[in-house]
Formats: structure tokens, sequence, C-alpha cells
């Protein structure tokens, strides 16, 4: 490619983003949330709320999970319940991705600026997280030791997904009018 089609490239992207002709530069995986379909994006952020309440009820009997306090004890409760742990993690990933899904449909939905910044955190955050949910039950088929550093792996995802959470509904508490952006305003400070 020249430096001439390389520009006339971003200036035919840059059009059809203006005129609202997103379609190209989007996967046809999910393209009811792509067009910012309401139904789509409050199915994908509500499958994500439950999904993410069910893996936390899974962790209940469980020492410090999540959490850096007990890793050892967080390691020892995966091995006494490991249907749990499996529920968790399964139910934990699929909820993220889902949440991810949301993000994007939001950011497809209001088309500004702070909804794309939004999208882009959430987004970025929950697929991160996602990617390490599993590693309990990968800590379980290992030794302790290394077990414990998986463990601690997917603590350093989740803190990852948790400040983008927080800069994404900051972002969202911009790009929104009405009622709900206090409530993203209040969920990203806190």
């Amino acid at each position: 490619s020249t430096p001439r089609d390389v520009r006339a490239h971003y200036v035919s992207s840059a059009r059809a983003v203006k005129e609202g002709n997103h379609g190209r530069f989007l996967t046809p995986t999910y393209p009811a949330l792509m067009t910012g379909s309401p139904r789509a994006i409050g199915i994908a952020g509500l499958l994500g709320v439950l999904l993410n309440v069910i893996a936390v009820v899974a962790l209940q009997p469980f020492v410090s999970p999540y959490s850096p306090a007990d890793i050892p004890g967080w390691l020892a409760s995966c091995a006494q319940y490991p249907i749990r742990t499996a529920v968790s993690s399964f139910a934990f990933t699929f909820g993220l991705v889902a949440l991810a899904a949301f993000a994007a449909g939001f950011a497809a939905r209001l088309r500004t600026g702070a909804a794309i910044v939004t999208g882009v955190f959430i987004g970025l955050g929950a697929l991160l997280d996602a990617a390490g949910t599993p590693a309990p039950l990968v800590a379980l088929n290992t030794e302790p030791a290394i077990g414990q550093d998986f463990l601690r792996f997917t603590l350093l995802l989740d803190a990852t997904f948790n400040g983008c959470l927080a800069i994404g509904l900051l972002a969202a508490f911009v790009a929104q009018t009405g009622k709900l952006r206090w409530l993203a305003l209040a969920g990203g400070l806190l």
C-alpha cells in the first residue's frame, strides 16, 4: 500500500463513520448489538449481570475468593468445591463476554466520543478479565505453588477490569443524559 492508498482508506473510513455507516468495520457476530438495537443491548447487559450474580453466589462458601488476603485458602476452597469453582468460572467468563457485548452496543447506539470511550474501556476490561476467570479451574490441576500463581494472575486481570470499568462508567456519565448518568457516576467513583 502506498501512503496515498492509506490516506484514501482513512478518508473513506472517516466519511463512513460520519455518515453512520459503521457496518463494514464491525463483525457480524453481534449484528443487533452493533446497530444499537436497544433490546439486544439490554439482553446482553441483563445476561452479564445475571451470570455475575450466579458466579458470586457460587463462591459463597469460599475462603477470600478474588482477594489477595488468603490465596492458599482460596485455592483450598477451589479444591474443596470443584463444582462451585466450575460454575463460578464459567458464569464469570460468559457474563464478562456479555458485558463486553453490552459495552459495544452502548457505544454503537450513542455514537459519541464518550460512548466510544465507555465501550472501549468496559469492553476491553471485561474481555481481559474473562481471559483470567477460568484460572481457578486450571489451578486445580497444577501444583499448589503454580495454582496460587494462576489465582494471582486472575486477580491482576480482575483488578485491571475494575479500573477499566471505573473509567468506562465515568465516560458513560458524560455520554448519558437523564437519571441513568448519575448511576454511572456513582458506579465509576465507587
